[in-house]
């Protein structure tokens, strides 16, 4: 008798995953990369996922109706898109992030150097190369500290 009602409360279960809504989405960036680990949130819930190395992202028994996700990753653009999904529709949308530009006010780099001596500095900067680390104080410990640096 428990056999049968397993049973009956499993294909219930089923029959609710067949007539579900489906989104099948490929996060891409502008030049149509794959976005590995694009995040991707059904507004207002807490169900979610992330995209794999291909970019990849799935939902399953999503619920009939308009639904918005908010999709993100690090380094891109947040974007928000609306669906109008029935209850069996399956889609699947390319979703193009672009990437996003900033900028860091203020670095500041602390290192003990090899005698214990340290050397430390403030800069507001995009990018740093060796002649800029060189120009501090101590700047050469540093890079020795640091290796190889471009």
């Amino acid at each position: 008798m428990n056999y049968i009602k397993f049973l009956g409360v499993a294909m219930l279960l089923l029959a609710n995953q067949v007539h579900a809504a489906m989104l099948h989405a490929r996060i891409v960036d502008t030049d149509g990369k794959a976005i590995a680990a694009a995040n991707l949130i059904l507004a207002g819930s807490t169900i979610g996922t992330s995209s794999d190395l291909d970019g990849a992202a799935n939902f399953h028994q999503l619920p009939a109706g308009e639904l918005e996700f908010r999709i993100s990753c690090v380094g891109y653009e947040t974007k928000t898109i609306k669906y109008q999904l029935a209850k069996d529709d399956v889609i699947s949308p390319v979703i193009v992030l672009s990437q996003t530009e900033f900028e860091l006010d203020e670095i500041e780099v602390s290192v003990a150097g090899p005698d214990g001596l340290d050397i430390s500095g403030t800069q507001a900067l995009e990018r740093i190369g060796s002649a800029e680390l060189q120009s501090y104080s101590g700047g050469a410990g540093l890079l020795q500290a640091l290796g190889d640096v471009n």
